[in-house]
């Protein structure tokens, strides 16, 4: 009897096995689904590329670089921004926007960077065939005055020489220019009664003679004065230097007692201005 019974429970739990294999198998799926990491998602970016992969500049001139970004189906590209450097900046540099400009003698790489993915641009930077002015600072030259005038641009390099459409005007030449040819100096002095007005700079270079224009102006300006004092009770004749004081009309002084024997006398470069200044002895 005994013998039976315990035959009988053998079996019931024989029979419960594969229940219970398959319960274990499925508690140990859901707990692989709920620990394993999550899958990557799919790069959405395919390729990247710039181009002109190669190119040739002058320097002081510009090259645009283009991007192109191809993406998956169904998968826009998240980024929006593309990062652009030059591995050598002394020879060229490139802006946010892929604008490379042409600095010194020589070869770099462009690389752009977007996503993870990046491309470069072999460019090389050579001498400029032709020489031009951008820009003159001051754009200006005052009557009687010396004036450092400095002039930007591109293959200005080997410049000797600066000149002006005015006979009178001096130029001090040879110019200085700096070493990639994108700026020159040069002091030019304009005489008192040079007729004011627009003329013509033009740069003596190899790569072409480029021109641009300055305007000649006429401002007053005092650069000294006799007596430095004036003595109370006392009328003294009073003498001003300076330049482009002709057409001087008046002379005044912050005091009200004081008393200017105007129009003052004026020198005909008008360089010079004399008047008799009386101050009273009761002035302060």
């Amino acid at each position: 009897m005994k013998i039976a019974k315990v035959h009988q429970f053998v079996e019931s739990i024989v029979a419960y096995i594969p229940v219970m294999f398959f319960g274990i198998m499925l508690l140990m799926a859901a707990a692989c689904d709920l620990f394993k990491s999550p899958s990557s998602p799919e790069d959405p970016v395919t390729s990247f590329s710039i181009s002109p992969d190669s190119a040739t500049i002058e320097i002081g001139r510009t090259m645009q670089l283009t991007a192109t970004i191809t993406v998956a189906p169904g998968n826009p590209a998240t980024g929006t921004i593309i990062l652009w450097s030059s591995l050598d900046s002394t020879v060229a540099v490139v802006s946010d926007t892929g604008l490379v400009t042409g600095r010194s003698v020589g070869e770099t790489k462009i690389i752009a960077t977007f996503e993870g993915k990046r491309d470069t641009a072999s460019v090389q930077v050579v001498q400029s065939s032709t020489a031009l002015i951008t820009s003159i600072s001051p754009d200006e030259l005052t009557l009687g005055q010396r004036t450092q005038v400095t002039i930007t641009g591109i293959g200005l390099q080997g410049a000797t020489e600066v000149t002006i459409d005015r006979a009178t005007v001096g130029v001090e030449n040879p110019p200085a220019v700096n070493n990639d040819g994108t700026q020159l100096t040069v002091f030019i002095t304009v005489p008192v009664g040079e007729d004011t007005g627009s003329s013509t700079i033009t740069v003596i270079t190899p790569q072409g003679n480029p021109t641009t224009n300055i305007s000649l102006v006429q401002f007053a300006t005092i650069l000294a004065r006799s007596p430095s004092t004036l003595i109370l009770g006392q009328r003294t004749m009073f003498t001003i230097t300076g330049t482009n004081l002709q057409g001087a009309i008046q002379v005044t002084i912050d005091r009200t007692t004081a008393v200017v024997e105007n129009p003052p006398a004026v020198n005909e470069d008008g360089t010079q201005v004399v008047v008799n200044i009386t101050v009273p002895t009761e002035e302060a």
